[in-house]
């Protein structure tokens, strides 16, 4: 089990408050909001398929801020 302080706030993107990890969203010049779409038409079952992929990077900021508990569930 861990025991950590997240930031209650995470839509506020303030770097500087104290989180125990965050997400980064990656994002290129072909993925400038970090999610691709790609669509293709699946004759066989008569739909189109439309999928979405987002590329994330999750990353320990604060590692101080948590605390892993071993052997809680036996």
């Amino acid at each position: 089990m861990i025991v950590a302080h997240v930031d209650d706030q995470p839509d506020m993107q303030d770097l500087q408050s104290p989180s125990f990890g965050r997400t980064f969203i990656v994002a290129d010049a072909q993925r400038p909001d970090g999610v691709e779409i790609d669509s293709y038409t699946a004759n066989r079952i008569g739909s189109t398929v439309i999928r979405a992929q987002q590329w994330t990077a999750e990353k320990l900021t604060a590692p101080k801020a948590g605390y892993h508990l071993k052997n809680t569930i036996q």
